[in-house]
């Protein structure tokens, strides 16, 4: 918490607004991406002249070695296989370079993290491989003025 705290206090930006993005993979059906949405149910699209730092992750998984990344893309998609429009990874890569790996079902992760993403853009979840095993995840940060 301190870490997080520090770091948004020296985001020295005009209008911060902290945001919590959340992303679900999987659980019903074969998933490998997700737009994170806030609040649940609507795709996040960082808005006009802003951009959003991610500053901490939070992950669970329902099995273990599943591996994610996080990005952002042009264009925003729900659950499901189909690629976002040019996306790019901020943290791990996409095809088995992710950045995060959950090691045990059911255990919470929770990582600080630092990447900006962006006006215009769609924060994203990637995993590794296509799967139904649920997957997920919250990305706190914040959105300030460009």
């Amino acid at each position: 918490k301190q870490w997080f705290d520090w770091a948004i206090t020296q985001t020295k930006k005009a209008n911060l607004i902290t945001k919590s993005l959340f992303a679900w993979a999987g659980g019903t059906a074969a998933v490998r991406y997700m737009t994170y949405e806030q609040p649940k149910g609507t795709d996040y699209q960082i808005p006009s002249g802003k951009e959003f730092r991610a500053l901490k992750l939070v992950f669970q998984g329902g099995t273990a070695a599943q591996e994610l990344a996080i990005g952002y893309a042009d264009t925003a998609v729900a659950e499901g296989t189909t690629a976002p429009t040019a996306e790019v990874y901020l943290l791990g890569g996409n095809d088995g370079t992710s950045a995060y790996i959950v090691d045990t079902a059911g255990k919470y992760y929770e990582t600080y993290v630092d990447a900006t993403m962006p006006a215009g853009k769609y924060p994203l979840l990637s995993r590794n491989s296509t799967g139904t095993t649920a997957l997920r995840t919250m990305l706190f940060g914040v959105e300030y003025d460009a």
